[in-house]
């Protein structure tokens, strides 16, 4: 997987932000493209390891509207400190990388906005570039969202207590 990524970063331009992969993981990469206008890693944002959440207001003044051309986003690692509704604010293009599975039910997510959607499957990872240029953001239909998001957290809360 790592070498499709290299591959993605070395075929784009513009710029770039990377969401919970490890720093490092970049820095070995051998990226010899010079269309990267800028990449920019979580860590800017989380210069305190135990934040809980990225305060959306921060968040989206640092990157703007739709600023951002490609964002890296691994599922694996996902803390689920930045929403979905701020990602189609922020980006055009973004990448969900790493288990299978979990892409999928990120994907799921994203599919509430118009988006176009590309999977490649590499054994039991995967990536999915997903194209939110037309995506748009609704407040109404975010608060929606989010209230149902914390209904189903809560639900499955409540079976796990119940069930154990």
């Amino acid at each position: 997987m790592i070498k499709k990524i290299e591959e993605i970063l070395n075929s784009i331009q513009g710029n770039v932000l990377s969401l919970y992969f490890e720093d490092s993981l970049f820095e070995k990469m051998n990226i010899i493209n010079k269309n990267i206008i800028s990449f920019i890693t979580m860590d800017e944002f989380n210069q305190n390891k135990k934040i809980k959440k990225i305060k959306t207001s921060k968040f989206r003044k640092k990157i703007g509207k739709k600023k951002n051309d490609h964002l890296f986003y691994n599922v694996d690692n996902d803390k689920n400190l930045v929403k979905v509704a701020d990602i189609v604010y922020i980006s055009k293009n973004v990448y969900l990388c790493g288990n299978k599975d979990l892409s999928l039910k990120k994907l799921e997510k994203f599919k509430r906005y118009k988006i176009k959607y590309e999977i490649v499957e590499i054994k039991k990872e995967a990536i999915i570039k997903i194209d939110l240029s037309k995506a748009r953001n609704n407040y109404f239909k975010d608060k929606f969202f989010s209230l149902f998001d914390t209904s189903e957290k809560l639900y499955n809360l409540i079976t796990d207590i119940l069930t154990a």
